[in-house]
């Protein structure tokens, strides 16, 4: 499943395109088209698709997800635009921009979409669509179904931190997504805590774990899952993520795409846990 976020980069990705192509996508895959009169601009055409796109479930002209078959078509679009980069099957072209892999291609050219495909679990190579991760974490951490519960709780802070650690992930900011994600999960643990025990006033991440796990009656996080240890004496999950969005700060050092999109995995996943689990606590 796209995100609205994919679904918005996907329709600017169309926008680059030329009007015919535009006006072929939109006959392909049954758009709504505007009268000829109205003259629309490329930008309002691909506005009413990524709309159309974002309240419908179809399934496309192929047979399969209105969504998915769209983004297929773009990637095919885009190699037969730009057949001459890869005349006589190679797999590598060398332009002005360097030396590019065929298989990465589309990805570098597009990389605000592959960023926000890869957050969907999905990456691009060549021209295939490729699944990044198992349908259970994918549909954990599809962006909506957490911006709604974040909304629902009146989370708006830490709904901020996420949607900039999002910015920061699509624009390829490494170190400035790792900080948000950090921030965020602090935010939202304050925030569940404050929701639960209303006479907190601690702002660190580890010392409200540990009152949610000890103080709040009944208990919101679970020794005996290994979610926290009163002891000291082992590992605890909970503690362990915590030290591992924060290694030596927010962000020691250059980070690079993999660390960062494990880090938005994580923090995603562990996220809609803690407030599924908020939902039926309150």
């Amino acid at each position: 499943m796209l995100s609205v976020k994919t679904l918005l980069e996907l329709s600017e990705v169309i926008e680059q395109m030329s009007h015919s192509d535009i006006d072929r996508i939109i006959s392909v895959f049954g758009f709504t088209r505007r009268a000829p009169i109205e003259k629309p601009s490329k930008t309002t055409k691909s506005t009413d698709i990524f709309i159309e796109l974002k309240n419908k479930n179809n399934t496309g002209p192929f047979g399969g997800d209105l969504k998915m078959e769209l983004l297929q078509y773009v990637i095919e679009r885009y190699f037969k635009n730009h057949s001459f980069r890869w005349e006589d099957g190679d797999v590598i072209y060398g332009g002005n921009e360097g030396t590019i892999r065929f298989e990465n291609a589309f990805s570098r050219e597009n990389p605000e979409l592959a960023n926000a495909l890869k957050r969907d679990g999905f990456v691009v190579e060549g021209k295939k669509i490729k699944k990044l991760l198992p349908n259970e974490i994918e549909e954990a951490r599809i962006e909506s179904e957490l911006e709604i519960l974040l909304s629902e709780f009146g989370f708006e802070q830490s709904k901020g931190h996420l949607n900039q650690a999002i910015d920061n992930h699509s624009s390829s900011n490494w170190a400035g997504a790792n900080s948000q994600f950090r921030t965020f999960i602090e935010s939202l643990l304050i925030e569940i805590a404050n929701r639960i025990l209303p006479d907190n006033n601690s702002k660190s991440a580890l010392k409200v774990i540990k009152l949610l796990s000890t103080t709040a009656n009944p208990k919101f996080i679970y020794e005996e899952l290994n979610e926290f240890d009163s002891s000291d004496k082992k590992a605890s999950y909970l503690e362990g993520f915590w030290a591992r969005l924060n290694p030596e700060g927010s962000h020691p050092g250059l980070s690079n795409e993999e660390d960062c999109t494990f880090r938005y995995h994580t923090s995603i996943v562990v996220a809609r846990l803690l407030l599924a689990r908020l939902k039926e606590y309150v």
